[in-house]
């Protein structure tokens, strides 16, 4: 007579079950991967199911949902997307973008010059090669880094554009002139403060040197002996600037009583500079005194003005 053998007999690590063989070592398969709708959505396994990365995947519960502010979507549709770009995200977290308050808006005109040094009066100039973007920045009141200021990118070409919303209040903003990837810097504007209230167009316009830029200066005056001049023999002060690349020398002149001066506009290089005091010696205006060589001034990009801090002129013996 036969018999056959129900339920369970152990053998080792093996089991009998119900006239089955079967390896208790055996690893069941990743949830992604075992043809189960295990989390209960309709869908099974990688990569129907959105819950599954991989086939691997030991789980099929969905991510939550990407919060509105690191979505990729402009949720609230004024132009500007995610942290930090939006204005109503305080974080990636943020679950929402709205603003509050219905936003504002500026047009923006950029006016590139380049500088005529016959009339010292300025000219038009074109975008520069490789300066084919131009950068509208606003930086909220109360911030401070560039970095935190809200971007909008336009063809420089194209003299103008009007911003995404921003949040009424106030900002300060500039324009920058950039290669299209941002990495290079052309030129960039003076900074100026603008008020943007609901609903607003605020126009703005910003006039600057594209291939040109500036060095400042202030100065005081010393005796021979050391001890402090007036302006009172002292007909002029001259920044006498060297390009260091050229040996040319750009002189600007300036009133003495006025303590600082801006020189014209000067081509992007680096230079020396000198700054010498002007009297009159037998009728004769020549150099009088003279501060200590200021070396290696850069002139990076339009508009650039280096300050060259205070100097000390000391004045020939007899002035």
């Amino acid at each position: 007579m036969k018999h056959f053998i129900l339920g369970a007999l152990a053998i080792g690590a093996s089991s009998l079950v119900a006239g089955c063989f079967v390896d208790a070592n055996t690893t069941p398969p990743p949830a992604c991967n075992d043809g189960l709708d295990n989390d209960h959505d309709g869908k099974v396994d990688f990569p129907s199911d959105p819950g599954c990365t991989s086939l691997n995947d030991d789980t099929e519960t969905d991510p939550l949902p990407t919060a509105a502010c690191s979505d990729g979507v402009d949720n609230d549709g004024d132009g500007r997307t995610d942290f930090p770009n939006d204005p109503g995200c305080s974080s990636v977290n943020d679950t929402t973008e709205s603003d509050g308050s219905p936003a504002g808006r500026m047009t923006v005109t950029w006016q590139l010059q380049d500088w005529n040094d016959t009339t010292k009066q300025p000219k038009a100039a074109a975008c520069p090669a490789g300066g084919d973007t131009a950068v509208v920045y606003s930086l909220p009141a109360g911030l401070t880094s560039p970095s935190q200021a809200l971007k909008d990118l336009f063809n420089c070409a194209d003299g103008s554009g009007t911003t995404a919303g921003l949040d009424p209040g106030s900002y300060t903003v500039w324009v920058e002139i950039t290669s299209h990837d941002g990495a290079v810097l052309y030129a960039q504007s003076l900074s100026t403060p603008v008020a943007i209230t609901s609903n607003s167009n605020v126009p703005e316009t910003f006039a600057f040197q594209v291939n040109r830029g500036y060095i400042a200066g202030s100065w005081s005056l010393n005796h021979s002996n050391g001890t402090p001049a007036d302006c009172t023999n002292v007909t002029g002060i001259d920044f006498v600037d060297t390009d260091t690349a050229t040996n040319g020398l750009v002189t600007d002149q300036f009133n003495c009583p006025a303590r600082q001066g801006t020189t014209y506009p000067l081509p992007l290089s680096t230079y020396n500079v000198s700054v010498e005091a002007l009297g009159k010696v037998n009728n004769v205006e020549q150099q009088i005194g003279q501060a200590g060589l200021v070396t290696g001034v850069p002139v990076q990009f339009g508009n650039d003005l280096k300050n060259i801090g205070s100097v000390v002129i000391t004045l020939d013996p007899g002035f």
